[in-house]
Parts: C-alpha cells; sequence; structure tokens
C-alpha cells in the first residue's frame, strides 16, 4: 500500500499502486489538470528542441560540405559561428567568435563556406527558425 507523504507534511494512502497523475487527482481536480498540462507543455518543449537540433545539425552539415580547409587548418578546430539570416535561410552576415583555435585564413574560409551555403537549411524548420544563431563549427583532421 504506497503511502505518499506531501511537502506540506500530509500523506495520502493508496491501496494501489499509483501514478503522479492519480496523486495529482486525488488531492484535486484542478491540480490534476495542472499537472496533465505540464506534461503536454514538457512533450511540446522536448519535440522543439529535437526540431532545433536537427535543424542546427542540418545548417553545419551544410556549412561543412561548402567548407574548402586550408592547409594550416589544425586538428580540433573548434570555432564559434554566428550566423545572421532572414526567413527561407537567406545568409545576411556571418561572423567568428570566441572560442576559435583557427588563423585567420582558417576563419576567412568558414565564413566563405556560410555565404556558399545560401540559403540555409530552412523548409520544415520554420517552427524553429531564429534570425540569428550559433552554432560550433569543427574539424577533427579527417576528411
Amino acid at each position: 500500500m504506497p503511502v505518499i507523504t506531501l511537502p506540506d507534511g500530509s500523506q495520502r494512502t493508496f491501496s494501489n499502486p499509483v501514478t503522479i497523475a492519480d496523486v495529482a487527482a486525488d488531492i484535486g481536480p484542478g491540480l490534476a489538470k495542472a499537472a496533465l498540462a505540464a506534461g503536454a507543455v514538457d512533450g511540446k518543449e522536448k519535440a522543439r528542441n529535437d526540431l532545433l537540433a536537427r535543424y542546427v545539425q542540418s545548417i553545419k552539415a551544410r556549412v561543412a560540405s561548402n567548407w574548402a580547409h586550408p592547409p594550416t587548418t589544425p586538428k580540433g578546430l573548434k570555432c564559434r559561428v554566428r550566423v545572421k539570416q532572414i526567413p527561407g535561410g537567406g545568409v545576411v552576415d556571418a561572423s567568428i567568435s570566441t572560442p576559435c583555435n583557427a588563423d585567420a585564413l582558417v576563419k576567412k574560409s568558414i565564413i566563405n563556406a556560410v555565404k556558399r551555403s545560401d540559403p540555409l537549411p530552412y523548409t520544415g524548420f520554420e517552427d524553429v527558425f531564429e534570425r540569428t544563431l550559433s552554432f560550433t563549427f569543427t574539424y577533427d583532421g579527417e576528411n
């Protein structure tokens, strides 16, 4: 028989195993409704975060496919890239910020890769589109 102790110190006893929703409903219908709504919001937030991760990954892949790395590119390259874009994925501006362990030539090559990637992926990502987007561009030394 489960006994649930609430934050105020009171206890609820149940004859069978219970879920959080069961406990909330036992306390009151308002709490049950709020718990259900919180679960729906959490599910939507997870879906949005997953879509945003796929969006950023697709941009990184597009930029990487348009990048011609100079001979001075260090293995273990990591540069923070900031992109300003318009709806539809058109690139307005690209810049490198810190951290970045690249020389000026490599930084310029990354910016050029972003520009060659214009337009960036957009279709299917409208709900998570951001006019200013930052991501980490990496290169491990493999082609």
